[in-house]
């Protein structure tokens, strides 16, 4: 069963605020994420069912909803940032 995609308000913005080019192959990913999932797809580690969706300089966070085939969009921005509301976990103890 394809992926659903379910966007936030913040996901939403986010893409809005992105070049034009950037939009266009993060739109295209999204559409294309069942054959992307296990190359461009990756768990965020510590982050329960969070995913996320590598594109270009980007990175798309998605939640998966209930263990279902539903994603929510939470987060579109350069991988310099988009990872700095999901810190790694602590692991020196």
């Amino acid at each position: 069963m394809p992926h659903r995609i379910i966007w936030t308000e913040r996901g939403r913005s986010e893409l809005r605020s992105l070049h034009p080019t950037a939009k266009q192959a993060i739109r295209r990913s999204l559409r294309e994420i069942d054959s992307l999932w296990d190359q461009d797809v990756k768990p965020l580690r510590g982050h329960g069912e969070r995913y996320t969706l590598r594109v270009g300089g980007y990175r798309v966070i998605l939640l998966q909803v209930d263990g279902a085939d539903d994603f929510v969009i939470e987060r579109v921005a350069s991988r310099d940032i988009v990872y700095d509301d999901y810190p790694l976990p602590d692991e020196s103890g």
